[in-house]
Formats: C-alpha cells, sequence, structure tokens
C-alpha cells in the first residue's frame, strides 16, 4: 500500500492498524476473588482444540470484531498480562482489518499502550483441559487496554481494545470476544473465544 493510500485508509480507520505476535510471560499462582486488583491478569484469545469438539484451551487463537455502519471486520490474535492495581498492562498480537466484501484493508501488529480497567466475574471454566494456565486460575472477566496498531504499510494508530470472557454459568449477559473502538469504527464481538488467568 502506497504512502497517499495509507493516508486514505488511516482516515477512513480514523485512526487504524496492525499487529505481529508478541509473547507475554507472567507468574503463576492461585486465583482469588473480588477484582483481583492486586494480582496479575493474563488474557488469551483462543484456540480450542480438537475442532468441532473441543476439550482444550490453546494460546494462539484469533478473534473477530464487526463494525454495525460498515460491516467492516477486523481478526486479532494476541496475549497479555495486566497488573491492576498500579494500572499496568502489557502484551500484543496480530490484525488483519477487512472490507465487508473480504478486501484487505490493512494488517500488521497491535501492542498494549495502557491500562484501562479490569472487571472479574465469577463463573467455572467449562473445558476439561486448560493449556494455558491451570483450570483453578481461569477467569471470566472484562478488560479494557489502550492499544497502538502498527500497519504494515503506514501510520501507528491508537484504539481501545476490549477483551470479553463470559462462562456458561457467568451471571449477566453472555458477551464473548474483542471489542475495538478505532478512529470511526465500532468493532463489537463477533467470533472467537478468550479466557483470563488470574496469578498472585
Amino acid at each position: 500500500m502506497n504512502p497517499k493510500k495509507w493516508l486514505r485508509v488511516g482516515s477512513i480507520f480514523g485512526s487504524v492498524v496492525a499487529l505481529t505476535f508478541v509473547v507475554a510471560v507472567m507468574a503463576p499462582g492461585a486465583a482469588q476473588g473480588g477484582q483481583a486488583l492486586g494480582h496479575n491478569v493474563r488474557w488469551d484469545l483462543v484456540l480450542l482444540q480438537p475442532p468441532g469438539s473441543p476439550t482444550t484451551a490453546l494460546a494462539g487463537g484469533s478473534n473477530i470484531g464487526r463494525d454495525a455502519a460498515t460491516g467492516d471486520t477486523v481478526e486479532l490474535t494476541g496475549s497479555g498480562n495486566a497488573i491492576p492495581a498500579p494500572g499496568d498492562a502489557a502484551g500484543g498480537g496480530t490484525f488483519v482489518h477487512r472490507h465487508a466484501d473480504r478486501s484487505e484493508v490493512a494488517h500488521g501488529f497491535y501492542l498494549v499502550a495502557g491500562f484501562v480497567s479490569w472487571q472479574r466475574r465469577t463463573g467455572t471454566f467449562p473445558l476439561p483441559n486448560d493449556g494455558i494456565g491451570h483450570a483453578s486460575q481461569a477467569s471470566a472477566g472484562l478488560l479494557s487496554l489502550n492499544v497502538r496498531f502498527f500497519p504494515s504499510d503506514g501510520s501507528p494508530v491508537d484504539g481501545v481494545l476490549t477483551i470479553h470472557c463470559h462462562f456458561p454459568d457467568t451471571p449477566g449477559p453472555g458477551d464473548e470476544g474483542i471489542s475495538l473502538v478505532i478512529g470511526p469504527f465500532n468493532f463489537v464481538q463477533a467470533g472467537g473465544v478468550t479466557v483470563f488467568h488470574v496469578f498472585k
């Protein structure tokens, strides 16, 4: 994509962007109640295996968000962590932004730029196998992060990414997946699975 075309895309995105894979390393421990403000919260966009009849959650999956007004989609991979008490966060992943006709607008990687909020929710991890942490550490919740996207051909763009995790017995709406507000786009959950693990 040439610079002029990216400037056009950037204004279309209002500020959009990119993503490539960043690994987050976290210390293990046992989950505790409340908002886990003194804990380390790991987030993952999950790969379910085997396909069709999953029994195991693994890191390395993707989630899709869709903008209702335009039909555009954004597909993200990603993992990271947040420490709510000091308002610290890190991580990242990759992205692909497509128009409703599936033509590609931009792709690249994103990095977490800051912590916004964390809300822990109750619920029971629903699969037999947890390939990311211990099932006892798994948690439902809602985590919002400031993120910066780096398109492969263009300037960085900032947005707010929210990771939604809802277990089958979690009270309230079944919001599962990712949402992303970036420029004029408001991508909401349109596919994929997420999970949090809460460590000391």
